[in-house]
């Protein structure tokens, strides 16, 4: 099927700075658009956060926490979990502002370039991990969850985050379904990351269609 990461060239291009692996393994950086100020008008928001901010939290919790620890247990993916939780809470930033903000006039990535930053900041420094020969494919399944966070941006009905997400899913598969094959029986952490890599993005996905 369509490459993930040419889809999301097409989406993105002069809005978002996102890594990519184009052709298989050449890495590229979609510049990122400059802007001063913002369209976006933000109001108060009294009695606690609102119901799709506390299902966000939740499903972090219960599946990218999960699989952000069995990346630090691993032992060879230097910070991946933590940048893992950084770009999740970059896009949890923008949905607690969708929740409090008018919807914006101009082209929704450029309006939410400002908020964006840490999930660029985050998608890159997964891509630019120097790790070892053996730690490659959980690399690319890495980069490729983080690609689908560009569904955030995603305005329906002309563009449905959740088939995008699911095509995500696939992407990153072809890689962690590489290491549950080489580790089945043999290492039960390794098989813990492929089962977390699934779990975070389809419970992502049972989100956008709740939310």
């Amino acid at each position: 099927g369509l490459s993930l990461y040419s889809s999301v060239d097409q989406l993105l291009e002069q809005s978002i700075s996102l890594c990519c692996y184009h052709g298989g393994n050449t890495p590229r950086v979609i510049p990122a658009t400059s802007s001063s100020s913002s369209s976006i008008s933000v109001s108060g928001h009294g009695g606690g956060e609102a119901p799709a901010v506390k299902a966000f939290d939740a499903y972090v919790k219960g599946s990218v926490v999960p699989l952000a620890q069995v990346c630090d247990s691993l032992g060879g993916l230097e910070n991946a979990g933590t940048l893992l939780l950084n770009a999740w809470e970059g896009v949890r930033a923008i949905i607690v502002l969708s929740t409090r903000a008018k919807a914006p006039t101009e082209p929704l990535a450029q309006a939410l370039g400002p908020y964006l930053t840490k999930t660029q900041e985050a998608a890159k420094g997964l891509r630019d991990l120097r790790l070892t020969r053996d730690w490659d494919r959980h690399q690319k399944t890495l980069v490729e969850m983080a690609g689908a966070l560009s569904w955030i941006l995603f305005k329906p009905p002309q563009q449905l985050p959740a088939p995008y997400v699911k095509e995500a899913l696939g992407s990153a598969e072809f890689w962690s379904n590489r290491i549950r094959k080489d580790f089945k029986g043999k290492d039960e952490q390794q098989i813990a990351f492929c089962d977390n890599v699934k779990k975070a993005l389809t419970d992502l996905v049972k989100y956008i269609e709740e939310f």
